[in-house]
């Protein structure tokens, strides 16, 4: 086959001499070099079935201690269960997954029973609610006594009250805001 005028071996110029082929040597010349170009976000499509998008995720972590002592497990189930009802009559539900956390007290590793309470919901319906939630969270630390809270938005972990001795993720800007 006879070269092209335009065309040279190897230097990545042969889609020019395509007809009607659009001229975008930035986009080739950066995928001959091995270059990514930036992909178009694609949205998930649902079934196609009836149903609402929900877009909004959120947890709480129930801890089954008080400052550094074991509390029952009756008071524990307890707090699950008043958790699940606040979640279901603010949220419209609650997801619970029990779970095992654990720490390290400076001498060893200390574990303990927790749960983890679900819900969600629709961004309208999120930014109504969000500062009952917000509430919510400074309440049940004070009355359980804890340290700090672990709470969940998106797959984003945050820790409430914030704390100085811990590093905070300055790269990215809160989308979700929670009070």
């Amino acid at each position: 086959m006879a070269k092209r005028k335009g065309q040279a071996k190897g230097k990545g110029r042969g889609y020019k001499n395509l007809p009607n082929f659009p001229k975008d040597p930035k986009v080739h010349s950066d995928s001959a070099r091995g270059r990514k170009q930036p992909q178009p976000i694609r949205f998930i499509r649902g079934l196609p079935l009836k149903s609402n998008r929900l877009p909004i995720q959120f947890g709480i972590i129930v801890p089954s201690t008080e400052k550094d002592r074991k509390i029952s497990d009756e008071e524990f189930q307890r707090r699950i269960d008043n958790e699940k009802k606040f979640f279901s009559k603010n949220f419209g539900g609650d997801t619970s997954i029990r779970t095992v956390g654990s720490y390290w007290d400076g001498k060893k590793l200390i574990q303990e029973k927790g749960a983890l309470i679900t819900s969600s919901m629709s961004m309208i319906e999120y930014n109504k609610r969000r500062k009952k939630l917000a509430n919510h969270i400074t309440a049940i630390q004070k009355r359980w006594k804890q340290d700090t809270i672990l709470y969940n938005i998106e797959g984003q972990d945050f820790i409430m009250p914030k704390k100085s001795y811990l590093d905070d993720d300055k790269g990215q800007s809160d989308l979700i805001l929670i009070s």
